[in-house]
């Protein structure tokens, strides 16, 4: 602690000591550490663990979408022919799913 008399004689200002600066030192950022352990803990347990449980890496309504878009596939398949279908899921990457409705004869 500085220590600044007030005298007319010679003015001495005192060091803080090495032991004071440390305590100092470590309990103001032991302190700071603290307080941002217990402000992440609270950001976590409100924003990420919500309860909820996620499917998947998207938001809400992806699985909707991609059910969507499977039955548009299904509609427009009804559309195609045979040799259209197959070229489709060729170029798509897919394997060709068979078909029941077409006899062999």
């Amino acid at each position: 602690m500085a220590v600044i008399p007030l005298s007319d004689g010679d003015v001495r200002i005192a060091g803080v000591s090495a032991q004071g600066l440390f305590y100092g030192l470590f309990f103001g950022l032991g302190g700071g550490m603290v307080f941002l352990l217990i402000f992440v803990a609270l950001i976590y347990c409100r924003f990420v663990r919500s309860g909820r449980i996620r499917l998947g890496a998207g938001g809400p309504g992806d699985l909707d979408d991609e059910q969507r878009l499977l039955e548009e596939e299904q509609a427009a398949m009804e559309q195609l022919d045979l040799a259209q279908q197959e070229a489709y899921y060729r170029a798509k990457g897919a394997a060709i799913p068979i078909s029941f409705t077409e006899s062999p004869d």
